[in-house]
């Protein structure tokens, strides 16, 4: 199972909104994007990298920030740390002292 597997990007959870802040249609992005409007639901759950760099370029945002919702810093972590077998991803200074605090239990 990949680490990614259940987790959602940004774009997925927040794909409409996205499009409403740039004054976008569904048809008009699908058009953009070049797939056919009754397709945008696979697009919008898409984790594919070169899928995501074409939406980015539309939407005029990073990749990074399709994938996590932020512009990435100068303080940017991401990781994955196995507890005990199973997956953490680490992609905050929240996560990490989340995963802190899980250790010290």
């Amino acid at each position: 199972m990949d680490v990614l597997d259940n987790k959602k990007t940004y774009f997925e959870e927040h794909a409409v909104e996205m499009l409403n802040a740039v004054g976008m249609s569904k048809a008009d992005f699908a058009k953009a994007v070049g797939v056919a409007p009754q397709n945008l639901a696979k697009l919008f759950s898409t984790k594919n990298a070169l899928t995501l760099a074409k939406v980015s370029t539309v939407l005029n945002v990073s990749l990074h920030h399709l994938v996590y919702g932020v512009e990435p810093s100068q303080k940017d972590i991401h990781g994955c740390i196995y507890v005990d077998g199973s997956p953490m991803l680490i992609n905050s200074r929240n996560d990490l002292e989340e995963l802190l605090s899980t250790l010290q239990d």
